[in-house]
């Protein structure tokens, strides 16, 4: 029975993130198919060292702030050497990818790295340092970091992306080669949407500046005449964006905040909205998106349409502004049975795209192939 170790900064039972998400459904995949999965993660001192959540045998590492993640080097081996994987997966960029790679290179033992956002084979930009803290501390060690990372995506042996515009920019940066697979969706036991009256605006994310969650507040205010809810989900920890929600919401009678939602949660919200907006600076492949699709609900993003999806299947809209933005769901508002037939192109498109139940032989064959070599 084959045995894969996911390595990720955090455990979806503690954050519930894109790349989290994606790791537990594709290890619940992995499961159904006969595979034992491992979980390697940073977790605060409350958390048990070693348990089983929901099939996944999950190891801690001390929790760290980024730019100690290397301290942790030899904890990291130690669990990578106590799971006993015949693979390891490692999933967004950070230090752990590099030392991943060259632990698992010692131990014999392959690793495919999981790009989650264009940010991650973005070799000469780095598109992180707007939500880095600044302090010096930070500025000094950030290139001993970055190369760090760098070292691991060339030396990985495999490489996951979720679009072909991120191939492009591997092959690019780092001139080296990939896989494109998407990401994925558990696609079981639908029930018909149950739409919500005065319509509800869906954005839904963790509450950070890349995410720019400003401008859906913005949207929000433009659009006070409109009679619908403008309603905003996500973890928000960072002081400046508690305050600033709170401000929103005091001013705005159409704009309300309801926190961090569980994902069966966000699913039920997603179906009931008319309309799912995205405002990020840069994405990978959002899972918000794809969910909204396979409810039948039009999205419109500001600037994020990754391989030009959303344009060419007629998804929704990619806007290139703000006033594109507003533009757009006043018409798709306004328009019932446009929005309607977006909306079930896009649940068509969906499920023949992204149900996990097609895409897992694409995993599992190229784990295989990594373990046989």
């Amino acid at each position: 029975m084959p045995r894969i170790a996911f390595v990720l900064q955090t455990f979806y039972d503690d954050h519930i993130g894109g790349a989290e998400r994606q790791v537990q459904l594709l290890a619940r995949g992995l499961r159904d198919q006969g595979w034992e999965t491992i979980y390697i993660c940073e977790r605060s001192t409350d958390k048990p060292r070693r348990e089983v959540v929901n099939g996944m045998e999950v190891l801690a590492l001390p929790l760290r702030k980024r730019r100690n993640a290397w301290l942790n080097f030899r904890a990291l081996k130690e669990a990578m050497i106590k799971s006993r994987a015949d693979l390891f997966y490692q999933r967004v960029r950070r230090p752990y990818t590099g030392l991943v790679v060259r632990i698992a290179k010692k131990l014999k033992k392959p690793v495919v790295y999981a790009v989650a956002s264009i940010a991650d084979v973005n070799r000469r930009r780095d598109l992180f340092r707007k939500m880095n803290s600044g302090s010096p501390i930070d500025l000094l060690i950030n290139p001993f970091l970055r190369y760090i990372e760098n070292w691991g995506i060339t030396n990985a042996d495999a490489i996951i992306l979720q679009t072909q515009d991120q191939l492009r920019l591997l092959e690019s940066e780092y001139k080296r080669g990939g896989t494109v697979i998407p990401n994925h969706l558990f696609l079981e036991n639908d029930q018909p949407n149950v739409k919500i009256s005065p319509p509800e605006i869906l954005w839904i994310s963790n509450i950070k500046q890349m995410k720019r969650p400003e401008l859906f507040v913005e949207l929000a205010h433009r659009c006070h005449d409109l009679d619908v809810r403008f309603i905003m989900a996500g973890s928000c920890e960072q002081d400046k964006f508690q305050h600033n929600i709170a401000e929103a919401e005091r001013k705005l009678s159409n704009f309300f905040y309801i926190g961090p939602l569980k994902p069966s949660e966000a699913e039920k919200r997603i179906a009931s909205a008319a309309l799912l907006i995205n405002t990020s600076e840069f994405e990978g492949f959002p899972n918000v998106l794809q969910q909204a699709w396979a409810k039948g609900v039009p999205t419109l993003c500001l600037g994020i349409d990754p391989d030009g999806i959303i344009e060419r299947e007629g998804l929704g809209v990619n806007a290139k502004s703000v006033d594109e933005l507003e533009a757009a769901l006043r018409r798709l508002l306004s328009d019932d049975e446009q929005r309607e037939s977006i909306g079930e192109r896009a649940r068509e498109f969906a499920r023949r795209s992204y149900d996990l139940k097609n895409l897992l032989p694409r995993y599992v064959a190229l784990f295989e192939d990594l373990i046989r070599t």
